[in-house]
């Protein structure tokens, strides 16, 4: 008998910390579920901020002229055309110098990319249209370059 005392008193002592240990969690897990919490809906109220907001990279089609002679400060006009650039005036395969005709001369170039400014759009400093070109100095991939 006294086995079985002892083992009820054991099942007691465990249920009752049990208990214990379940009211700590519901005081200690509130505000951390509150934070989380918080802090996605303030995430979701970014990305819905963005999307609402739409690109700033398509706000306007490319027009040669306006890229070569626009400034780098600020947001630059090129910023607002690098979308229609790249899917209708840049197709993969287009010769270096046909490139350099339609942009201008590069801010930056080495031997395989030729980069250009587009202005200051990310918060973080300077976006730029990077131009790849393969072995037979052909157009082979177009990337913006965020900082």
């Amino acid at each position: 008998m006294p086995a079985e005392h002892e083992r009820r008193g054991w099942f007691a002592r465990l249920l009752g910390n049990a208990k214990t240990f379940e009211a700590s969690l519901e005081t200690s897990v509130r505000p951390w579920a509150l934070l989380i919490g918080g802090l996605g809906g303030i995430y979701l109220i970014g990305v819905l901020v963005l999307v609402l907001r739409g690109s700033p990279f398509d706000d306007r089609p490319f027009d040669a002229t306006v890229w070569r002679t626009s400034p780098m400060e600020g947001e630059s006009p090129r910023g607002q055309m690098l979308d229609d650039l790249m899917q209708k005036h840049l197709p993969v395969g287009m010769p270096r110098p046909e490139v350099h005709t339609l942009l201008g001369e590069p801010d930056a170039r080495g031997n395989h990319v030729s980069i250009w400014r587009l202005g200051d759009w990310s918060p973080n400093g300077l976006d730029r249209l990077a131009v790849s070109f393969d072995a037979a100095d052909k157009l082979s991939r177009l990337e913006h370059v965020r900082p």
